[in-house]
């Protein structure tokens, strides 16, 4: 159940989303108008009388205004995160990255649209967070290639979108079939992939339980390459997907 509450810590008219979770977490929104101050004051104040510790989930999705700073505060006083949101902050450096690595519980990752960090930043990240379970990287023009060979050092990836990634060809996507545990993997919109990088993905996979791929508006896939991926993976659902 989602209620807002005036947040007074923030100093702000905007309302933080609070979402209860079944297990006596919860979820926050925070507007986008936050900055670092803010949200250190919000942590700091708890004028909202939210159990930090029972924070498990933070959205804060499109909040330009943020830094590395605000990293940090998340990593110090929301013990309890594992689930972060930040689409489109664009502030994020490579130097930021380390923060992350300090939020020992976090497991669900969405870095949409974060332009900030470099090539290196992405590939550095994939050492840190071994532990991720889902990782979002639509529209990170970052990813190409080598950061696609990183990946599987995120060794515990079951959900991994790509959507809008249009800097990785057939010679890294193969790499993603190191990721064992994959079970849903979202490459709509990736327009350098065709039906050789599809064979090379099937050659290469350890998959034992991918069950989900999204292939939409992949102009150089065709309906021969996703029957033959298909193959030996008879649970897979192709997500908006023309059927074959």
């Amino acid at each position: 159940m989602a209620q807002s509450v005036n947040n007074n810590a923030l100093g702000k008219v905007d309302k933080v989303s609070v979402r209860h979770l079944p297990d006596g977490k919860v979820h926050l929104c925070l507007p986008s108008s936050v900055n670092d101050f803010l949200l250190s004051n919000f942590a700091s104040v708890q004028s909202q009388n939210i159990d930090l510790s029972k924070v498990a989930g933070i959205s804060l999705a499109f909040c330009k205004q943020l830094t590395g700073a605000a990293l940090r505060v998340l990593s110090e006083r929301f013990p309890a995160l594992t689930t972060l949101d930040l689409t489109g902050c664009s502030q994020f450096n490579d130097n930021d990255l380390a923060h992350l690595a300090q939020m020992v519980n976090l497991d669900n990752l969405c870095l949409a649209g974060c332009s900030g960090m470099s090539k290196k930043g992405f590939q550095y990240l994939c050492s840190l967070l071994d532990r991720i379970e889902v990782l979002d990287l639509t529209s990170c023009p970052q990813v190409d290639d080598e950061v696609l060979a990183s990946l599987p050092k995120m060794h515990e990836l079951k959900h991994l979108t790509l959507t809008a990634c249009t800097q990785f060809t057939d010679a890294g996507i193969s790499e993603l079939g190191k990721l064992g545990k994959l079970e849903s993997l979202l490459l709509d919109q990736c327009t350098q992939i065709s039906d050789v990088g599809l064979s090379n993905l099937h050659a290469s996979s350890r998959f034992k339980k991918l069950t989900e791929i999204n292939l939409s508006n992949c102009p150089r896939i065709t309906k021969n390459g996703v029957s033959s991926f298909k193959q030996g993976l008879k649970a897979l659902k192709l997500v908006n997907t023309s059927p074959v």
